[in-house]
């Protein structure tokens, strides 16, 4: 199971720097040995890079897919904060496709569910940017990676302010 969160890590990074065909390859080459031995965290964590993979490679139907199934999961198992996180991608599938009203609603309708859970203050904030800039139809590829950054910055720190550069 470690080695299966050490490949998604890696898949995650290499997404992350660009080789994004290459991470889809090696996504799909471990995929059958994954869901034989890999857990639940780790499936969600496969979606996740796989709806992330797709978003890069301008494949927006298969990611949305994904994401959406990602973020019914974490949501039905707690994982409040990775699924805010997941509607944070979601949203930038949103962005790229220019769909401002599929990010409206997904705005509208994920702020109460994190407001009635488990979620600190300051990321409850950056949720109402996202919700706000949404709503006034000013949410784009910067504000998304600004709100993501800080979230990722502030799970493992969450007294960390949330101060918008907007």
């Amino acid at each position: 199971i470690a080695f299966f969160r050490m490949t998604l890590v890696g898949h995650h990074l290499m997404d992350d720097l660009g080789y994004t065909v290459a991470a889809l390859e090696m996504l799909q080459r471990i995929r059958p040995l994954h869901q034989r031995l890999a857990d639940s965290w780790a499936t969600m964590g496969l979606g996740w890079l796989e709806g992330k993979i797709m978003t890069s490679l301008g494949r927006y139907r298969s990611a949305e897919t994904a994401l959406v199934a990602v973020r019914d999961s974490y949501l039905a198992s707690g994982r409040d904060y990775d699924a805010a996180l997941v509607c944070l991608d979601l949203a930038m599938v949103y962005v790229r496709e220019k769909r401002p009203l599929k990010m409206r609603r997904l705005a509208e309708a994920m702020f109460p569910i994190f407001q009635s859970r488990n979620i600190h203050r300051e990321a409850l904030a950056a949720l109402l940017v996202f919700r706000e800039a949404a709503s006034l139809k000013a949410l784009d590829e910067a504000v998304l990676v600004e709100l993501l950054s800080y979230l990722h910055q502030a799970r493992r720190n969450p007294a960390l302010r949330f101060q918008p550069d907007l």
